[in-house]
């Protein structure tokens, strides 16, 4: 996963939740608040998930 699809893999994730109500809707700012208002639950989902190999971008501690 390269260093540019993580901001956008984060910014997905935090609209996935706001569109599930886990998060408060004002609290998006940026592109996350671009992608709640731009795309479905079904491209966010596809964006917000971990690469096929499940690499998350994350180092092991």
């Amino acid at each position: 996963m390269s260093a540019q699809q993580i901001p956008e893999q984060q910014a997905a994730g935090l609209a996935l939740a706001a569109r599930r109500g886990r998060a408060p809707k004002w609290h998006l700012k940026g592109q996350a608040k671009k992608m709640y208002d731009e795309l479905s639950m079904e491209e966010l989902e596809a964006i917000a998930e971990p690469d096929e190999d499940g690499e998350t971008g994350q180092k092991p501690s």
